[in-house]
């Protein structure tokens, strides 16, 4: 599995893609021990490699999780939806308006 995402002998890149978004550190921990046993990582090398494809994962999940944020509050904006700002403004007017009737 991670042979696919570990490219050439000494050095290696992370392919972003869907499969890293689900990277664990046991995921890539068993996956950089089959390439170990395979001859194609040193085993000095291997805390680094598994760290960068946790990291790499975790930032690509945070990448999404704002693109998500960001198209939600776009689509929101888009519809005109009352905001909950928009709903405390009219409940200060309106409380004004309340206090101003029962003076006069």
């Amino acid at each position: 599995m991670l042979k696919k995402i570990l490219l050439g002998r000494r050095e290696y890149k992370v392919v972003a893609g869907i499969g890293l978004l689900s990277m664990t550190r046991e995921i890539a921990e068993a996956g950089v021990n089959e390439l170990i046993e395979c001859g194609e990582v040193k085993p000095k090398d291997a805390k680094g490699i598994v760290d960068s494809l946790v990291q790499r994962s975790e930032e690509q999940k945070q990448a999404i999780r704002d693109m998500a944020r960001n198209e939600i509050e776009q689509a929101l904006h888009n519809s005109n939806f009352a905001t909950k700002e928009d709903l405390e403004t009219l409940s200060k007017k309106i409380d004004a308006l309340v206090k101003q009737s029962m003076k006069g």
